[in-house]
C-alpha cells in the first residue's frame, strides 16, 4: 500500500484529486474534497495526516451535508477516537438523503455501516463511562 501510495498511482491519485478541487470544487458534493480526505485519512505513514484529511472532508460536507459526506466525517471522527461526534455524523448520515447518483450507488451500503457505527460507538462510549 505504501509503495502505491508513494508511487506515480498515489501521486497521480493527489494530482488528479487536486486538479478537480480547482477547477471543479463543489462538483458532486465536493467529491474531490473526499478523495484527499479518504486518501489522507487512509494512507499508512509517512503519508497519514489526519488533520489534512478532516480539512479536506470537512470541506465537503459544509458543501453538502450528504448521507456520503456525513458517513466519510463519521468515519474520521470515530478513527480518531472522537466517538460522540463520530455517533452524530453518522446518525446525520442515516437521515440524509443521497446528493448525486454516484452517491445513490453506495448509499444503502452507508446507510447500513452508519447504523452498525452508532451501535459501535454506544457501545465504546458505555465502556469508558
Amino acid at each position: 500500500v505504501l509503495k502505491a501510495a508513494v508511487s506515480g498511482s498515489g501521486l497521480q491519485f493527489k494530482a488528479n484529486a487536486k486538479e478537480l478541487i480547482a477547477k471543479c470544487p463543489t462538483h458532486d458534493g465536493g467529491i474531490g474534497h473526499c478523495y484527499l480526505g479518504a486518501f489522507y485519512l487512509m494512507a499508512p505513514w509517512p503519508l497519514h495526516n489526519a488533520q489534512l484529511a478532516e480539512q479536506h472532508l470537512s470541506a465537503a460536507h459544509r458543501l453538502v451535508p450528504s448521507r456520503r459526506n456525513s458517513y466519510y466525517m463519521g468515519v474520521l471522527c470515530f478513527r480518531c477516537g472522537r466517538l460522540r461526534e463520530a455517533q452524530d455524523y453518522f446518525a446525520a448520515a442515516v437521515a440524509a438523503p443521497c446528493n448525486s447518483p454516484s452517491e445513490e450507488d453506495f448509499g444503502d451500503f452507508m446507510a447500513r455501516e452508519a447504523s452498525d457505527a452508532i451501535r459501535e460507538c454506544e457501545r465504546r462510549m458505555a465502556r469508558t463511562e
